[in-house]
């Protein structure tokens, strides 16, 4: 939150998680500052999605995510195969492969969940999807279900990539977790920008 980020040659990224870096990702101009900009008006802690053991993003096995290119975050590897949303907000990105979700938050936050690696392989098979675009959510209802041992048994991997994917204009994006995490608890924190660090 990634969607088909095919000039960096990663063929995990799906053209709808690319048009959500496109239209809301990219660094404001000063004549046009991002949404998530304008709204953000102090800390926010996000929820982790998914139960799993949380790792360093440089770890997720795929060069656009562990290089930042989508937005900054963390990896999970997941250990129950229920993804939930991570806050009240509006389903952007629901591909029909199902490995993948992006939502956007009151405040603007637009985070991106994208079940392991290479998973748009798969074309669906143990992924079932209970949201669509344009879809209000609160926290903790259900995004996807999703079969782990279908992902291990093709031979993928079940690292998870949690990313803010405006990040750039929002502020700064921090772990808010230890080693391991449940859905629902505390994963990210984003800091918004000072004016006048943003100025210097």
């Amino acid at each position: 939150l990634v969607f088909g980020y095919e000039a960096k040659g990663s063929n995990d990224v799906s053209t709808a998680e690319a048009a959500m870096e496109s239209e809301d990702s990219a660094e404001p101009t000063d004549d046009q500052p991002s949404r998530a900009a304008l709204t953000l008006d102090g800390e926010s802690t996000l929820a982790s999605p998914l139960t799993g053991k949380v790792i360093p993003l440089s770890e997720v096995p795929d060069p656009v995510f562990a290089g930042g290119h989508v937005g900054a975050g963390v990896g999970i590897l997941p250990t129950d195969g229920q993804v939930v949303a991570p806050f009240d907000g509006t389903i952007i990105v629901a591909p029909a492969s199902g490995h993948a979700v992006g939502l956007r938050s009151s405040d603007g936050i637009e985070l991106l969940i994208h079940v392991g690696i290479d998973t748009v392989n798969l074309a669906g098979r143990g992924f079932t999807t209970h949201v669509k675009v344009k879809q209000d959510v609160r926290a903790g209802d259900p995004l996807v279900d999703v079969d782990l041992k279908v992902i291990e048994e093709a031979g993928y991997s079940l690292a998870t990539p949690v990313l803010v994917t405006n990040a750039r204009a929002l502020g700064e994006v921090t772990l808010d977790a230890g080693d391991t995490v449940t859905a629902g608890e505390p994963l990210l924190r984003v800091t918004p920008m000072r004016e006048d660090a943003s100025s210097s």
